[in-house]
């Protein structure tokens, strides 16, 4: 049992590793019997894969057996889905493209041939107008209507020719029927009498005549030679000077011309600014002397001043009759444009366009005194010049006062800048009603709107206030 397991494992490891068509180097029959068996295990697959092959019909109408569908390049027979392929062909079938794309892809393809039959076009396109000009231009110079006389004295010989076509408009006479009458003309030239003959001569022959006279039958002559006439002969010259503002003045012998023609020739063209006291247009005949002016414009610009408004307000903080400006006025400004037209330099018209302002005014304020009064807690009423707003203190020094005056609950120490000393003031507030007081006194710190009230224990506010120490308080400066 062990010698046929060993055998076994063996032909496993063999089997495994022998490849078809590959000798491992181990014993030729056993490759041999291994190759065989895998080969005939291939052609087996292979006989089914083909059976299951439905049969098809060739081109001829006949079914082919399922082995002979193979492979023109392999030789194998695929396995095919009929239905499945025909899906795909229809589904990978290529759209159409467009219309332009086909037309630009047939010109490219015959680029060359569109190029030659556009040249040719062209070509004619522009040699046949040419042409027709040409040919219409030769035709129109030879169109010359004249008259050819005849020697018979009637009018019945007398025709008329339009060479443009190269043949007469009307018939020629019969010589046979001018025979007999051509012996009685009053030609003294004519010896022949059997026949008169009709000449015909174009304007060529016309001027190539010899200047032979002739009798009643004689050629056509052309009137419409022009007479040449030699200008320096009857035209004449005179002298013509330009002067200018700016520049120089130009002086040019000429014939008789217009202005603009004189200046053209002298090889100046007239500026815009430019205004010539004669009409270009205008013929000049004889010696002269022209002016161009020089005439420009400007836009000026003038500023003016706008003058500020005072609005007075009456108030009791200004001592009565008296003025104070508490907001300064600002003058604005007013633009105004000119076009201005200078003639040679000078100023000649000024007209208005248009004006704006740039800056507008600011109006003054002015505060005006007018007074008024005060009634005091007793009902005695007083009249004032104004009044102010201070802080008021106190103070309770025995002694004479800067003015001289003893210390009492009348007086009050003052800044004499603000107050002049020997002023009456009445004070009062809200809640405290001091009465009338008199600046007699100054102190280092009673600056500004400071005053010191002078009060002792005998004043009714002198407990109120000395426990508060400062009130602010309204100072009425009595007339």
């Amino acid at each position: 049992m062990a010698d046929q397991r060993k055998r076994a494992y063996s032909d496993t490891r063999t089997q495994t590793a022998v490849r078809p068509g590959v000798n491992p180097g181990g014993n030729t029959e056993q490759f041999r019997r291994i190759n065989g068996e895998r080969t005939a295990e291939f052609r087996r697959t292979q006989n089914s894969q083909t059976a299951s092959i439905p049969a098809q019909r060739s081109n001829s109408g006949t079914a082919r057996p399922a082995s002979a569908q193979r492979n023109s390049r392999t030789g194998s027979v695929p396995y095919i889905n009929n239905s499945v392929q025909n899906r795909g062909t229809s589904a990978r079938r290529k759209r159409k493209a467009p219309l332009y794309i086909r037309v630009l892809a047939w010109l490219y393809r015959y680029r060359k041939a569109v190029v030659a039959c556009m040249a040719v076009c062209l070509f004619f396109s522009i040699t046949i107008p040419l042409a027709v000009y040409a040919a219409s231009s030769e035709g129109g110079a030879k169109s010359v209507d004249f008259e050819i006389l005849s020697t018979a004295p009637s009018g019945d010989n007398m025709i008329s020719a339009d060479l443009s076509g190269g043949a007469f408009d009307a018939d020629l006479p019969d010589v046979s029927d001018t025979k007999g009458e051509a012996a009685d003309t009053d030609e003294p030239e004519a010896e022949d009498s059997d026949a008169a003959e009709t000449v015909v001569e174009d304007d060529s022959s016309a001027d190539t005549a010899d200047g032979e006279a002739s009798s009643d039958t004689s050629a056509l002559q052309s009137d419409d030679e022009p007479v040449q006439i030699d200008p320096e002969d009857t035209v004449p010259q005179f002298y013509v000077t330009i002067g200018f503002y700016d520049r120089e003045a130009i002086t040019c012998l000429t014939a008789p011309a217009t202005l603009g023609e004189i200046l053209y020739n002298a090889g100046y063209t007239l500026r815009e600014t430019d205004r010539p006291t004669v009409s270009p247009d205008e013929m000049i005949e004889g010696e002269s002397w022209i002016m161009i002016d020089s005439v420009t414009y400007e836009t000026v610009t003038v500023s003016e001043a706008i003058p500020f408004e005072v609005d007075t307000v009456e108030v009791q903080t200004v001592p009565r009759g008296t003025t104070r400006t508490v907001t300064p006025g600002v003058y604005g400004s007013r633009e105004k444009v000119y076009t201005v037209q200078y003639v040679n330099g000078a100023e000649i018209e000024r007209n208005f366009e248009y004006e704006y302002v740039s800056q507008y005014p600011q109006n003054q304020v002015d505060y005006y005194g007018v007074g008024g009064t005060v009634y005091a807690s007793d009902g005695s009423s007083y009249s004032y010049s104004y009044y102010m707003d201070v802080r008021a203190t106190y103070y309770n020094i025995h002694g004479n006062t800067a003015s001289g005056l003893p210390t009492s609950n009348s007086v009050m120490a003052v800044d004499p800048s603000v107050i002049p000393l020997g002023t009456y003031v009445y004070v009062m507030s809200d809640y405290y009603d001091m009465g009338v007081k008199i600046a007699a006194d100054t102190g280092g710190a009673v600056k500004g709107n400071i005053i010191d009230i002078w009060m002792d224990e005998n004043h009714p506010h002198y407990y109120e206030f000395a426990n508060q120490g400062v009130a602010n308080m309204r100072a009425y400066i009595l007339d």
